[in-house]
């Protein structure tokens, strides 16, 4: 295909973006850690504004929210690289 043809409109060229979310997995784990990251956001500013501590409340957001975060961000290059090796 020579430069003064144009291209067919169903052939997009992909960015690093478009990589993420043309991968379910991928896609998945960036919703993951992004909700995640709201919760953990949302727990701290509960955590610090309560006059009661909920010794709950630190749980989720100091142990349980972080494993999510991680997670997520975990599946991210999983998804890269399984889509990747898939071709």
């Amino acid at each position: 295909m020579s430069p003064e043809e144009p291209k067919p409109d169903h052939v997009k060229p992909l960015t690093r973006v478009g990589l993420l979310f043309r991968n379910p997995l991928s896609l998945a784990g960036a919703a993951l850690a992004l909700v995640a990251l709201a919760n953990i956001l949302f727990l701290l500013q509960i955590d610090v504004l309560s006059e009661k501590p909920s010794p709950y409340i630190g749980i989720l957001a100091y142990m349980v929210g972080p494993a999510f975060l991680i997670v997520g961000l975990l599946l991210i290059p999983a998804g890269l690289w399984w889509d990747h090796r898939n071709g």
